[in-house]
């Protein structure tokens, strides 16, 4: 992780007390913290910024986890902990490797890479034809030998073509017309002798009647030195989802729905059918000496006897809901599966089902966060996935936060928020219209309707009492934005405002109830639109002071000062200032340093002091300067430098003397402040 401290970060520290006691090197794992902080709530381990899950090799000993501008992180499968790294790779899909582990397979946008698994040098690289990613590519035993899935060339009106590749003199060995219209995948043989192929096709010509003679439903066997056509065999399905040829000769074809086909590439002949459960062969790999055949049916993995077509076992994720699982079996005993969730991979051991690595902690970005008014838990809630209530000063998980849908097709709860106190929580439902929930049962409360909105956004009050949203209609050309402020408890609305045209919208309610501050991008039909902050009296909807400055593109933030007549607002022009609400003047400008606010601001609990993260540093290791001001003076008292881009959530402890940020890998960091 990055300890990357810029400049002006570093000059405001200076401003400040030091640190209070020694800062902790490592999070409870182990891993590196930023400078600066103390814990962390969940781990780094086996989460990926880029959603790509990662690729064991061949002995499963190293995990190969793709970067989101380029190069591999090895972890340790067995921890989860990065054991090295391989820096040369640009961004793209890595696919596999060769079986003796000696060379990588990738594609990206424009071409198909094959590298030295120990160095990471390219050995060669293929300009790839169009949808190269979609279409695949795949490497004999040994690395030899490369084949690369095609799609059509609308402009020489051809079919999908596949092509066969010699790495080592990185020439093309042939060239193969593929029956198929819009594009072909491809599998090969160990021996880089055979090559299957099968894709999507459409005829807008076709009889239904010949629809079941369509190439979409058939996978096509090939020589691979001089393309010609071995056989062809029909899929039990519709169309084929996973082809592979084993070690021994035969090939596994499945439909991805239950029922694996073992048949000879020569001849086309069936040997045996494999059923599996529903789903069953999305993904399917023979063992090393081709005895056992393994598939993933969601998160299981399956797997059956060659010789007989006896099933062997069915061995469940560690996690409900895994997707994309993948399984490399070692021998005809044991393996190990992986599967993704979010940013978060699982591995676990094969027929066994242990797990290996953390598996606790969020799979997605935490975008609330909540410390107990007693300072003991932290209760996080993410982008998607459940609520987490923590030990703050352990780190450890205290439980889950249950959320209880009344309606059972409701699809879970997408950015819960956790009101300041810990005791509700606002979540929307697959509807659109957001509920209220008690935390300490999980219970739903009631439902605010999104009405004609196509945009609601949701704040609680200081001290959680009160629930304030903020609506932009979906034609916000023509309709009024609207803030409304219900009792938390009850849901009785205490007042609603109306605005005019806001193509952008945030406010807050002052602690004692009695005004709500706007700020907003005003609607205008060319770039001239205002920036517009107002103060405003709920229980008559009465305009008090306005703000009207120029406006650039950055996203309002508004907090409520502890004095309620002032308040802290990011606004569109990427500064922070102090709006006094009932004269409508700005008090003073707090001191970013050149930089531009990040859109997230977040108080202390006595509203003496607020934290504002800036932009972050546009490198290929981000950074985010949070910036800690007294409110009254505008005085910088502490800096920090949060590894990653903006956090989406941040919460001080009770006393002020921590801040939680959350980071773009699912965890929430938590840093140690001076007074």
């Amino acid at each position: 992780m990055s300890r990357h401290f810029p400049r002006f970060a570093a000059a405001l520290l200076s401003l400040a007390p030091a640190l209070t006691g020694p800062a902790a090197d490592e999070d409870r794992y182990g891993d590196p913290l930023p400078r600066g902080a103390t814990g962390r709530l969940g781990t780094v381990r086996l989460r990926s910024n880029s959603h790509a899950a990662p690729v064991p090799s061949p002995d499963a000993k190293t995990l190969y986890l793709a970067g989101s501008l380029g190069g591999f992180r090895l972890l340790d499968p067995a921890t989860g902990a990065t054991v090295g790294t391989l820096q040369e790779q640009p961004p793209g899909t890595f696919v596999a490797f060769s079986a003796d582990g000696k060379r990588g397979l990738q594609t990206t946008h424009d071409a198909v890479i094959v590298w030295d698994a120990g160095s990471g040098k390219a050995l060669t690289k293929v300009a790839a034809r169009a949808h190269s990613r979609e279409c695949g590519a795949a490497l004999s035993a040994d690395g030899a030998v490369l084949a690369i899935g095609g799609a059509q060339d609308e402009s020489k009106k051809r079919t999908a073509t596949v092509t066969v590749w010699d790495v080592a003199a990185n020439k093309e060995i042939a060239s193969i017309a593929a029956p198929h219209n819009r594009f072909a995948q491809v599998a090969l043989a160990p021996d880089g002798k055979t090559v299957a192929v099968w894709g999507d096709h459409f005829d807008p010509d076709m009889k239904p009647e010949d629809r079941d003679h369509s190439p979409e439903r058939y996978v096509y066997f090939f020589d691979a030195a001089g393309g010609k056509e071995l056989s062809r065999v029909r899929a039990a399905g519709y169309s084929p989802q996973a082809v592979v040829i084993g070690p021994t000769g035969l090939a596994a074809i499945s439909a991805g729905t239950g029922a694996i086909d073992l048949v000879s590439p020569k001849t086309g002949g069936l040997k045996l059918q494999l059923l599996g459960r529903s789903g069953t062969g999305r993904f399917v790999t023979f063992s090393p000496d081709g005895a056992v055949v393994a598939a993933t049916a969601g998160g299981a993995v399956q797997l059956w006897r060659v010789s007989d077509g006896v099933r062997l076992a069915t061995v469940e994720p560690p996690v409900p809901g895994p997707v994309n699982a993948r399984v490399r079996l070692l021998d005809n005993e044991k393996g190990v599966a992986w599967a993704s969730q979010g940013l978060a991979t699982f591995v676990w051991e094969v027929p066994s089902g242990k797990p290996l690595g953390p598996t606790e902690g969020h799979t997605s970005v935490v975008t609330s966060i909540t410390v107990t008014p007693d300072g003991k838990y932290a209760l996080t809630a993410p982008e998607s996935g459940a609520a987490l209530r923590w030990e703050l000063a352990t780190g450890k998980l205290a439980g889950e936060v249950p959320l209880k849908y009344p309606n059972p097709q409701s699809s879970g709860f997408p950015g819960a928020h956790v009101s300041p106190d810990g005791k509700a929580a606002v979540a929307h439902d697959s509807s659109g219209d957001v509920g209220v929930f008690d935390i300490a049962t999980g219970a739903q409360w009631y439902v605010i309707p999104r009405g004609p909105f196509s945009f609601s956004r949701h704040a609680f009050s200081s001290d959680g009492s009160k629930i304030l949203t903020v609506f932009i209609p979906i034609d916000y050309r023509k309709k009024p934005a609207q803030v409304t402020v219900l009792d938390t408890a009850s849901g009785k609305r205490l007042g609603v405002v109306e605005l005019g045209l806001y193509s952008t919208l945030a406010a807050a309610v002052t602690p004692d109830g009695r005004h709500v501050i706007t700020a907003g991008r005003a609607f205008a039909d060319n770039d001239t639109a205002p920036f517009v902050i107002t103060g405003w009296d709920l229980a008559t909807g009465a305009k008090k002071g306005e703000l009207v400055e120029k406006s650039q593109f950055h996203l309002p933030e508004v907090i409520a000062a502890p004095d309620n007549k002032t308040a802290a607002v990011a606004t569109g022009n990427g500064k922070v200032i102090a709006f006094d609400l009932f004269e409508g003047k700005r008090v003073r400008e707090y001191d970013l340093s050149g930089r531009a606010h990040g859109t997230r601001m977040v108080p202390t609990a006595d509203g003496k002091r607020f934290a504002v993260a800036c932009r972050s540093h546009d490198t290929p290791e981000p950074a985010t300067p949070i910036v800690v001001f007294e409110w009254a003076n505008g005085a910088p008292v502490q800096a920090l430098t949060a590894p990653g881009f903006v956090p989406r959530a941040m919460a001080f402890t009770p006393d002020g003397k921590k801040l939680l940020t959350s980071a773009a890998d699912s965890s929430v960091t938590v840093w140690e402040l001076g007074r």
